[in-house]
């Protein structure tokens, strides 16, 4: 817990030093905040005594633990600056955060930046953390991830490198190239450096945060959509079968890969489905907004684009049935 805690500080504080300088009313808050997270966390680590190893279910435990450390210091972050007014929508909310689920009753709007900074990369740290899981928790406890035979990709990430560590770094590396690439091409495609600084993080990391009420939609750009559905369609592949890919120049892994052929002929077929269902020749546009509705459900990011109201319930049908699969990194 407390090396959970002192992890977390320095994301109060940074957040706090932009909160600060944009002028924003949470600058003072998520400091102290931070102080008091890493102050804990050091009281923690101090009076804490660590064994030389640890047998399965003290593995399991420290693993609950982690993740219960990491959703009171957001749960905490919400709480004090006074974004949510009682402690269970805080609680909430911070579980959205450290899942990287898109459920929020916030008005992202309203928040300063420093809060939507805090929450976007909550978002995008925690499936950092899920990465460092499954490489060096996974395989110990015995419970698949990147330990298991299953898929092809899942196999193959066991190959990166001989130590899980080295494994972990690499894909942690390739895991921070896609967010800033992610921003470029969101910067390049209209959106405001700020918000293409805020939706990368949430678009490679499937949380689906946004810094607009409107979400992705409220830009009303055509390019940036296109950005997004790339995006979230690569957020849903598997993090093992690009760096393979691309570290070996062979793209045709993409192709040979059983798992990937079927994301992909998920995604072309719940498409298809959904425009036969609006029962009208599809214009280009509305081609487009099917393909994002369809990214956006399958990758489980949540991103919005259009009013899905207008859409028939066939389509939703299809859509609903999508977020249900298990598909991500």
């Amino acid at each position: 817990m407390g090396a959970v805690w002192l992890a977390i500080a320095p994301l109060f504080f940074l957040c706090a030093i932009v909160d600060y300088f944009d002028r924003g009313p949470d600058a003072m808050a998520l400091f102290l905040s931070g102080v008091a997270i890493a102050v804990t966390g050091l009281l923690t680590l101090y009076l804490s005594q660590f064994p030389s190893s640890l047998p399965l279910k003290s593995l399991f435990a420290a693993l609950v633990c982690g993740a219960l450390s990491a959703l009171v210091a957001v749960t905490v972050a919400h709480f004090v600056t006074g974004v949510t007014p009682t402690f269970d929508s805080s609680l909430a909310e911070g579980a959205a955060t450290i899942t990287g689920t898109n459920s929020s009753t916030i008005n992202p709007e309203q928040l300063s930046l420093g809060m939507l900074l805090f929450r976007a990369l909550g978002q995008w740290l925690g499936s950092a953390a899920l990465i460092v899981v499954l490489v060096r928790i996974s395989p110990h406890l015995g419970v698949g991830g990147l330990d298991a035979d299953g898929g092809v990709s899942t196999r193959s990430a066991r190959r990166l490198a001989p130590k899980s560590g080295s494994t972990m770094a690499r894909l942690l590396l390739l895991y921070v190239s896609l967010t800033v690439l992610l921003l470029i091409a969101y910067f390049s495609a209209g959106m405001p450096f700020v918000d293409s600084v805020l939706h990368c993080l949430t678009t490679v990391s499937s949380g689906g945060f946004s810094s607009r009420s409107g979400s992705i939609g409220a830009f009303n750009s055509g390019a940036i959509e296109w950005v997004a559905i790339s995006g979230m369609l690569i957020a849903g592949t598997s993090l093992p079968l690009i760096f393979r890919a691309l570290r070996r120049g062979d793209l045709r892994r993409f192709t040979r890969s059983i798992e990937f052929r079927t994301y992909i002929g998920l995604v072309v077929a719940a498409v298809v489905a959904a425009l036969a269902w609006s029962g009208n020749w599809p214009k280009a546009d509305e081609v487009r907004e099917t393909i994002f509705a369809v990214a956006s459900a399958v990758s489980t990011t949540g991103f919005v684009a259009h009013d899905l109201n207008s859409i028939s319930y066939g389509a939703e049908a299809v859509l609903l049935v999508l977020s249900f699969l298990p598909i991500g990194k």
